[in-house]
């Protein structure tokens, strides 16, 4: 199960989706640090790593991409993560 916190980020993510995000992006549009930032990551991606729907890929000095391979399924899944 996903925090709030977590939840928005995943939800940031995939809102401006088709391109990378710095961890310093992320953490300024968030109002936490960057070591934040990346320990939520890591939590997100131990949460989704089973979804085929989501992907979050990373790349050194780019930062962090959400990639939807089912746009339906991803949706249903961020919802039901945000309801419980």
């Amino acid at each position: 199960m996903l925090t709030q916190r977590q939840q928005g980020l995943l939800r940031w993510l995939a809102e401006n989706g088709g391109q990378y995000h710095s961890a310093a992006t992320l953490a300024a549009a968030h109002g936490i640090s960057v070591r934040t930032v990346k320990s939520e990551i890591a939590a997100i991606r131990l949460e989704i790593k089973h979804s085929p729907a989501l992907e979050l890929t990373s790349l050194p000095s780019k930062g962090y991409q959400l990639i939807i391979h089912d746009p339906p399924q991803a949706a249903a899944l961020l919802d039901r993560m945000q309801k419980t």
